[in-house]
């Protein structure tokens, strides 16, 4: 997001644990994505309140990961920017 709260990219997609949504591979016209730099250790437990801390300190990517990941793990941008704010 830019200083305005605007995204400025055309598409974006989100990557987790369950893996690459098929709308980027479609996109980008492969059949896999590799998994090559990836933790073995195990996820770092975090407290409550360091993740309340965390959560308000990037409210507005956290915002923009639920609707990506609402939307099935893809969203495309069919404005020039999107505005978080009627999100």
């Amino acid at each position: 997001m830019d200083s305005r709260g605007k995204v400025i990219v055309d598409r974006l997609y989100a990557f987790d644990s369950t893996g690459v949504c098929s709308d980027l591979l479609d996109w980008l016209g492969v059949q896999t994505i590799l998994h090559i730099n990836a933790s073995r250790h195990p996820r770092t437990k975090l407290t409550p309140d360091t993740r309340r801390k965390i959560l308000d300190l990037y409210a507005e990517d956290a915002r923009l990961y639920e609707m990506v990941t609402q939307n099935g793990g893809s969203w495309i941008n069919t404005q020039n920017a999107f505005d978080m704010s009627i999100a």
